[in-house]
């Protein structure tokens, strides 16, 4: 038999050569890689412990222990590798020399064994679902738990969740707006420090989306829709420059944060500025109209099958929250020391404050109080109208089969847009209005993105629609796992991964998280007998278990935690029980 261990920096990237310029340590088997065109470094020292002779080997980016033999019984190899990183580019000749010294202190398979499980078994009693009655989905849901504790548990602030994770090379490893809007929320209720950290990589990438502001012609901040490191990597100019719901997702990510944790340090260290500068980019991007009404001219809503609209509902109510947060913590803040030394860093003063509370006022949206629906744009609802049923299947996916203006002129949607903020803001408004819209827009949307399911099952939860919720949430955990569509080997979809907790904890079990207080409402499919997750709420863990006649909520300790449960307050010590409404 012929077995080899190495450490490889030749890796392919889409099938091209990799971007890795490698050196061997000066003993063992170590390798210190930097990337080709941002100068990173990476270090990675490997020991392989065995019985049997070995030998080196080396090629130009790789270097191992080779082990030929003949196999007698049983033959036991224990392979340890340190892996360091430095992204600066400053720490050459340590970085080596530290992943060399981790591997001698570092424990041997056994003890890293028990560790792991000790791990895995805190992990699991922390953030499982339970589902009774439906053996796939309750696989599918620990499988996306999973993954997303896998790709990101908040080690490092300098990292994002990228659309494929750590599991592929589609988007080339980008972070989008879907982290805010998407996955953020299962890290507020099962890690909160790894989703302050979350944010905290878009504040050390602020200098970044100043810049890209500035290259639009605006003030202020405006984030990237693809980035690495806060970069816009996005080569489409109709996604680069139209699309402000990245700068308006880091805006919801941190009132969503605040109003989960109330942490007013992060308010007063981090998130002001940020506010602020988003909120400068919107106050420069948008334009007033004769009639002395504020919104946004020539953009792109998160239904990216309608470009340079005007007045996407979307982006205007997202922009009018915005403001309002921001004046909502400068109003937090300005007793605060740190509030004139963010105030006079940013060279504003109490014009720019009235500024955005008038554009906040006056803001455009396309609301009719007699159908009670939302336009998606202005002149949205004269578009011409297609029967999204009538498109064959061989057509899918459109992007593939059909030319970009052919998408773009008719009312056909790629995913949610209206129902996105209505979603987003739940607390916002009625359920008419929510039943209204989601009637209205559900059957022009062809769901070309894997998000689309699951804020369509949400809504239909919300409204009584059990039938589609479920229909919907077919997709969501699963939808890797059976590759539902035939592109798995690109890598999972991590945001429609961490969507389908939400469907779950959100949908079915009716959380709301965006009001003043944490509010559920939980409804039970009808094919299941029974379910069950947690989540962390201000330092409290509560668990929300629902069977087909009652709700039960629990918690470890009898610490009070004011709730709503179907829209009546409670107060939650150690146990609540209530009849589950039908």
């Amino acid at each position: 038999m012929e077995i080899s261990f190495g450490l490889d920096f030749d890796t392919k990237h889409w099938g091209r050569p990799g971007r890795w310029q490698a050196e061997f340590g000066a003993g063992g088997i170590s390798v210190l890689g930097r990337t080709e065109s941002t100068g990173q470094f990476l270090a990675a020292a490997a020991e392989i412990q065995s019985s049997l002779p070995y030998e080196i080997y080396k090629t130009e980016k790789e270097i191992g222990a080779s082990y030929r033999f003949k196999l007698q019984g049983e033959a036991v190899f224990d392979r340890k590798v340190s892996i360091f990183a430095d992204r600066q580019g400053e720490k050459r000749e340590e970085l080596l020399l530290a992943a060399e010294a981790d591997l001698q202190k570092s424990p041997g398979f056994s003890e890293a064994l028990v560790a792991a499980k000790a791990y895995w078994e805190d992990f699991w009693q922390r953030t499982d679902v339970e589902i009774e009655g439906d053996p796939e989905n309750q696989q599918g849901i620990r499988f996306c738990i999973y993954h997303l504790q896998q790709t990101y548990h908040g080690f490092d602030p300098g990292n994002n969740i990228g659309a494929k994770g750590l599991t592929g090379e589609a988007y080339s490893g980008h972070a989008f707006w879907d982290t805010e809007t998407y996955c953020l929320p299962f890290y507020l209720f099962n890690n909160l420090s790894a989703a302050r950290d979350l944010l905290i990589f878009r504040y050390r990438t602020l200098p970044e989306a100043r810049k890209r502001a500035r290259e639009l012609d605006c003030e202020g901040a405006c984030y990237p829709i693809a980035t690495l490191n806060g970069h816009e990597a996005c080569s489409l100019w109709q996604h680069a420059s139209l699309q402000l719901q990245p700068s308006t997702g880091v805006a919801y990510g941190i009132y969503h944060y605040y109003r989960v944790s109330k942490d007013n340090e992060f308010l007063k260290d981090y998130g002001f500025e940020m506010l602020v500068e988003i909120s400068r980019f919107l106050l420069s991007r948008g334009q007033w109209n004769r009639e002395g009404k504020f919104g946004y001219y020539c953009v792109m809503g998160p239904d990216e099958f309608q470009m340079m609209v005007h007045h996407n509902s979307y982006t205007n109510y997202l922009a009018k929250r915005t403001f309002l947060f921001t004046l909502e913590v400068r109003d937090l803040l300005k007793d605060n020391d740190k509030y004139e030394q963010i105030i006079e860093k940013l060279g504003i003063g109490e014009d720019f404050f009235r500024k955005i509370k008038t554009a906040a006022a006056q803001m455009l949206l396309l609301y009719d109080p007699e159908t009670e629906l939302f336009e998606q744009h202005l002149g949205y609802f004269e578009l011409p109208h297609i029967d999204i049923g009538s498109i064959p299947v061989t057509d899918f996916p459109l992007y593939n089969n059909w030319s970009y203006d052919r998408i773009y002129r008719n009312d056909m949607i790629k995913q949610p847009d209206v129902l996105m903020f209505l979603f987003l803001f739940a607390s916002d408004f009625p359920l008419s209005v929510k039943k209204a819209n989601y009637e209205f827009y559900e059957p022009r949307c062809i769901h070309e993105s894997s998000l689309s399911p699951s804020v369509h099952s949400i809504l239909a939860a919300e409204i009584g629609k059990k039938d589609e919720a479920l229909a919907f949430f077919e997709f969501a955990t699963r939808l890797d796992l059976d590759d539902y569509n035939r592109n798995a080997e690109e890598g999972l979809h991590l945001t429609s991964i961490a969507a389908a907790w939400m469907n779950i904890v959100y949908g079915f079990g009716g959380l709301r998280s965006d009001g003043a207080c944490l509010s559920l409402a939980p409804q039970i499919p009808a094919i299941w007998k029974r379910y069950a997750f947690k989540i962390n709420y201000r330092g409290k863990n509560i668990r929300v278990e629902v069977t087909k006649d009652e709700v039960k909520l629990s918690s470890d300790d009898e610490k009070p935690a004011t709730l709503l449960l179907y829209g009546k307050e409670i107060i939650l010590r150690d146990e609540y029980r209530a009849e589950l409404r039908k």
